[in-house]
């Protein structure tokens, strides 16, 4: 997990408007961050910290766009 001074880390918790001490649990792991805090911590930290290292089970690939697209001999959009 990505190491953040503690200044810096009150300083996002405060724009992503929780706690410090929620925010130190989440980026520890103890707690785990919803799909949406993720997006806010990423925008907030500018990438320092990702969604994809905060919650590994998303599909985030598949909702950046960034995944390969199946294709229709895959069987995928065939009616």
């Amino acid at each position: 997990m990505t190491q953040i001074p503690i200044e810096a880390r009150r300083e996002l918790a405060k724009k992503s408007g929780i706690g410090d001490a929620y925010l130190y649990q989440v980026l520890t792991g103890r707690k785990p961050a919803s799909p949406e805090l993720c997006i806010v911590l990423e925008r907030e930290s500018r990438r320092v910290i990702t969604c994809e290292e905060l919650r590994p089970d998303v599909d985030w690939a598949y909702l950046r766009g960034t995944a390969k697209a199946a294709t229709t001999e895959q069987g995928v959009g065939n009616a």
